[in-house]
């Protein structure tokens, strides 16, 4: 995670990572990740290992906050995970090795910047009576 923040930081971005972030004792943990979900315009998951990341990557998933998946090549930590590029259009799965993950996080962020903008073209169509109404 350290690493993949390093690229991001070289990008320009301003990656949180959720652990580093203080926590509020009226939030679970769950809360505590989906909130900074919402906040970011995209999120960037690492999934070579096992961890908690799998409940978190439902309720990204539930919430529709676009997420690259990021995987070392060769590595998942579930099959159960696998493949959800195929169903969400806001999931992007994507490998990487050692040698190639600044690439990898460069591909992430371009193709999270193109939907979010892509997204927000569709969604001011879809919502522009709301929008542009007087209140």
């Amino acid at each position: 995670l350290r690493r993949i923040a390093t690229n991001l930081r070289a990008l320009g971005l301003t990656p949180v990572l959720i652990r580093d972030l203080p926590d509020q004792r009226h939030q679970t943990l769950e809360e505590k990740a989906m909130f900074w979900a919402l906040c970011s315009r995209f999120a960037i998951m690492e999934d070579s290992v096992a961890t908690g990341h799998l409940v978190e990557l439902k309720d990204l998933v539930v919430n529709r906050v676009p997420t690259v998946v990021l995987r070392k090549a060769g590595r998942a930590s579930s099959y159960m995970v696998a493949g959800l590029e195929r169903d969400y259009r806001f999931i992007r799965e994507m490998t990487y090795d050692n040698s190639s993950l600044a690439a990898a996080v460069a591909r992430a962020v371009e193709w999270a910047q193109g939907f979010v903008v892509e997204r927000g073209e569709a969604l001011d169509e879809t919502y522009k009576a709301w929008r542009t109404a007087k209140r």
